[in-house]
């Protein structure tokens, strides 16, 4: 029986690594790149490929001496083949879209190779911007790579992000970081202020909860109006209403009514207290954890001492979550008959 078993485990763990395999694979090819991602994605397989010979044969260097100790080889046929055997072999996502990329760039990954390293050492510039046009520069954007917002020393003002910056695609338009807004994100949000003390500058920071329409501090007494729920105190500023005291009627007669800051609930008398018709079904779990832990105590000190570890936490954990959820605090009852 016990080698039944193990052939069992034995086969489930092949099934498994077998199944992660088949799914790493099918992430790798079915992961649907943009155009300019993918040509990024060649570039650090092919410059992974450059590390890779440089190791394999003195062991790297900067440019100048790998290409003094490397002679004849550091831009020879021989290693752009050893490079281009081991292409999109590496990467995580979009592997088939790196190798149909690699087939169609293949004039212009040898006319870099052997012509133009010089002139431009980027090859992701030299392929992916200029010879293929599937990227642009950072902060230009479209189809002829359009300046961004901005461009180029302060791009949606250093507050947001620009649509399709890099690529060939996007509006264009900032994103802005939460708090900010404009076409430039320039100025600050609804319900935030500007903390700067710099003219040119902005920083902004989220009024108080209680706070609509905007302010001009942090404090309740920064409101320019109160949401619903709050009220303006010359002297304060927003503060809460408690409609548990100011309205009549609020629940229903069979409800208490408990406040809370810029809003109340209603909760039916008859679930205060300690009612939870659920507990069976969590005695019935905790049981099966015991039995688990003593079962597994037999066989195997320290997993059975793992698994009644795992299962402790689990009962104390469950207990304290449920009773925050159907405890209700004496005093909130006294609040309601005193209210009454």
């Amino acid at each position: 029986m016990k080698m039944d078993l193990r052939v069992l485990y034995i086969l489930l763990f092949l099934v498994s690594a077998v199944t992660c395999d088949l799914l790493n694979t099918a992430k790798k090819n079915h992961v649907n790149l943009p155009p300019c991602d993918v040509c990024k994605v060649f570039v650090n397989s092919f410059k992974k490929g450059i590390e890779r010979t440089s190791r394999g044969n003195f062991a790297g260097g900067d440019t100048a001496w790998e290409e003094e100790k490397l002679g004849s080889y550091y831009r020879s046929e021989v290693r752009l083949v050893e490079i281009q055997e081991k292409l999109c072999l590496d990467v995580q996502e979009g592997e088939s879209q790196c190798h149909t990329l690699a087939e169609n760039s293949e004039y212009h990954v040898e006319h870099w190779w052997f012509k133009k390293q010089d002139e431009e050492p980027d090859l992701e510039k030299f392929l992916c911007i200029t010879a293929l046009k599937l990227c642009c520069e950072p902060g230009q954007y479209g189809s002829e790579c359009d300046p961004c917002p901005g461009y180029p020393d302060n791009i949606c003002g250093g507050k947001g992000n620009c649509k399709g910056s890099g690529t060939r695609d996007g509006s264009g338009q900032c994103v802005c970081n939460t708090g900010y807004a404009g076409k430039l994100c320039d100025r600050c949000a609804v319900n935030y202020f500007n903390t700067s003390d710099k003219d040119d500058k902005i920083s902004c920071s989220p009024c108080h909860k209680s706070c609509q329409s905007g302010c001009t501090d942090g404090s309740p007494k920064g409101c320019k109006d109160c949401k619903p729920g709050w009220q303006m105190e010359p002297s304060v500023g927003c503060v809460d209403i408690n409609e548990c005291k100011t309205s009549k009627n609020v629940c229903q007669s069979n409800e208490v009514c408990i406040n809370n800051e810029g809003s109340f609930i209603c909760r039916d008398v008859a679930h205060l207290g300690r009612k939870d018709p659920g507990k069976w079904v969590r005695y019935v779990t905790y049981a099966g954890f015991i039995i688990a832990t003593g079962v597994f105590l037999r066989k195997n000190l320290l997993l059975g001492s793992l698994i009644g570890v795992i299962a402790a936490v689990y009962v104390s954990a469950s207990e304290i979550i449920m009773n925050d959820l159907i405890d209700i605090p004496k005093w909130n009852l006294k609040n309601w008959f005193s209210q009454s």
